[in-house]
């Protein structure tokens, strides 16, 4: 009887040691959230710039739209000779250890994306464990810190700002496509090596409060990485075309003028794109066909519909080849067009790739 209660003793003894397995875990309330990471080059050094999440903004309390708290972010800086060095450098001046796994924003500047920026934190970020591939990539002419530093309107927490959850602005209007660090490792990776990351910059005076402006960060373009350099941006009217032949689309609205003052409203929302080469013998050409369906939502006087469809195929033809000439001055291949000839038409592509030196 005694043997047996030992025994059992011994029992309970060894699963309360296998119980035990969680000792060395880190409690979620002391540590620091990532939630956005700027990334700039300045004097031979990196400059990092990481924001910090305040989950208790994620609660909402009174009403909608009203945050528990007034300071939503907090922007840690440290500079050093790598991406690494930087890092580590500001885990030594954290108050709390820092966690990365719930980053999903990364803004790095031009100068920052000539000095191979882009590489280092592909290669960083998909050996560390802790990350995922879902993490938004930006470029930007403005000082990251200032960018990190734009509250959101309402009070909400930076987590719920479009430069932090793209995907929702896109689908209401799909001006430029948002990027993720999965997608940016493989088109770094895959002929022609081009990439075009989303533009943001600081936008001032759209939205007020109190009478006051308030600053707000916008996607106003794409800057253009080829072999992981730096080639530039197009912004505005110059990248307006690229929504026409992204991968992806939603829908958008356009805008005719159908007199000196009346204007007619169209929202585009079904778009196909086909692009082929032609001439193949020759010099390599690119028809491309793009067939949208648009709804009416706005004529000031009657007008025939036939009109208002060429009207509408004249704009977007006129921003494609806008985009695309824009792109052009930048030694830029914004279309794609010569992927498209690596996959149809490869002996071609090789031929004219040795020759020519054509993306």
């Amino acid at each position: 009887m005694f043997k047996r209660k030992l025994r059992l003793c011994g029992q309970v003894l060894l699963l309360i040691v296998f119980l035990g397995g969680c000792w060395d875990a880190n409690e979620p309330d002391k540590m620091v959230y990532v939630q956005g990471l700027g990334i700039d080059y300045q004097d031979g050094k990196y400059h990092l710039y990481l924001q910090l999440m305040d989950f208790s903004t994620l609660a909402k309390v009174d009403s909608p739209g009203q945050s528990s708290g007034e300071g939503v972010s907090e922007i840690g800086f440290a500079s050093g000779v790598s991406f690494d060095d930087a890092i580590f450098k500001l885990y030594k001046i954290s108050q709390r250890r820092i966690h990365f796994g719930h980053l999903n924003s990364i803004f790095l500047t031009k100068d920052a994306l000539n000095q191979n920026g882009l590489q280092e934190v592909a290669d960083l970020f998909d050996r560390f464990f802790l990350t995922h591939y879902r993490m938004w990539i930006y470029s930007t002419e403005d000082s990251p810190e200032d960018i990190l530093s734009i509250d959101p309107p309402l009070q909400m927490s930076p987590y719920f700002s479009r430069l932090a959850n793209p995907e929702e602005s896109f689908e209401q209007a799909s001006y430029i496509r948002p990027i993720d660090m999965r997608e940016t490792i493989i088109l770094n990776n895959e002929p022609p090596y081009e990439i075009f990351i989303p533009y943001v910059r600081r936008n001032i005076g759209r939205w007020k409060k109190d009478e006051k402006s308030k600053e707000m960060g916008i996607i106003d373009g794409v800057s253009i990485i080829f072999n992981d350099k730096y080639q530039g941006s197009l912004t505005g009217e110059d990248a307006a075309g690229l929504k026409w032949i992204a991968k992806e689309f939603n829908r958008m609205g356009i805008t005719l003028k159908t007199g000196e003052d009346s204007t007619a409203g169209l929202t585009v929302k079904k778009r196909k794109v086909r692009i082929e080469p032609v001439n193949i013998n020759g010099e390599p050409q690119f028809d491309i066909h793009i067939k949208v369906k648009a709804v009416i939502n706005k004529l000031n006087r009657y007008e025939n519909i036939e009109e208002l469809a060429i009207s509408a195929e004249k704009k977007i033809a006129a921003e494609v080849k806008r985009t695309y000439l824009s792109a052009l001055k930048l030694n830029s291949d914004i279309y794609r067009l010569s992927g498209i000839l690596y996959r149809k038409h490869f002996s071609v592509w090789k031929k004219i790739q040795k020759t020519e030196k054509y993306r």
